[in-house]
């Protein structure tokens, strides 16, 4: 379900409820750099044995949703949120995991690429405060990305494409996923202290290793039994079993990450 992005006037009602501070003022809102950061993309080693190297994602997600813990604001925010609410569009669930303080809304289309530089998804809008979550949104991307038909992502909400080595065999393969449009991820940890005034750059990454737990991005795939895709390659495509035990991991934030950069 497409949303709206944050009014000013509404935000700014917000921001005065939560500091006291009359509409005019709006100290306590800010704005942020988000960008794609793809230093979460390392090599790993499988529950399966296969060492894996992803190369390239691209993901069609929409409306990044920053949370901050709801208690230190929890009072005057439940006061503030009927108005942000209105504008958003929020729908059941829409502060699980941490109070919705700020947004980047829109469709975009994320590439991450080993070793690449960062690449700017966006200016957030936000409340200063201390930043614990994110959420967001998958999609399918379309003619509306600017995508030619033979893009392997059109259609698709996800394509990855890597190497997988097992035994001395090594596999190049490509992941294409589709996922329900406005599937919601949510509470994707992040680390960021939010203060007006103070440069801020998001850096929204994609993780091949679980950082909290054992397990890679890519446990439960037998890269052996997918489909053959040339004389050393394999494609997982829609609809097959390996397909949707990939689309669950995606579906859950726990290979996700919002980092503090450098501006």
């Amino acid at each position: 379900m497409a949303r709206r992005p944050i009014a000013g006037a509404v935000l700014c009602s917000a921001v005065a409820l939560l500091s006291g501070c009359d509409a005019t003022t709006e100290s306590t809102s800010t704005n942020a750099a988000v960008v794609a950061d793809s230093d979460g993309l390392t090599p790993v080693t499988t529950d399966l044995g296969y060492l894996v190297t992803l190369d390239t994602a691209r993901f069609a997600l929409r409306d990044f949703e920053l949370t901050i813990e709801g208690e230190a604001h929890a009072s005057l925010w439940d006061r503030a949120r009927e108005l942000l609410v209105a504008t958003a569009h929020a729908h059941p669930g829409h502060y699980a995991g941490g109070e919705v303080t700020g947004e980047l809304p829109g469709d975009r289309i994320v590439t991450w690429t080993a070793g690449g530089a960062r690449a700017a998804l966006g200016t957030a809008t936000l409340l200063e405060g201390d930043y614990h979550g994110l959420n967001f949104y998958f999609r399918t991307a379309g003619a509306s990305d600017g995508l030619g038909a033979n893009d392997p992502l059109a259609g698709h909400s996800a394509v990855l494409s890597g190497h997988a080595s097992k035994d001395g065999v090594d596999r190049a393969f490509t992941l294409v996923i589709d996922i329900d449009d406005g599937t919601r991820v949510v509470g994707a940890p992040a680390e960021q202290v939010v203060r007006a005034g103070t440069p801020v750059t998001f850096g929204f990454q994609l993780l091949t290793q679980d950082p909290y737990a054992p397990g890679t991005l890519f446990d439960g795939l037998d890269f052996a039994s997918l489909e053959a895709d040339g004389p050393s390659g394999v494609v997982m495509t829609p609809g097959t079993a390996s397909h949707n035990i990939f689309r669950r991991t995606l579906e859950t934030h726990d290979f996700y990450f919002l980092a503090s950069t450098t501006p």
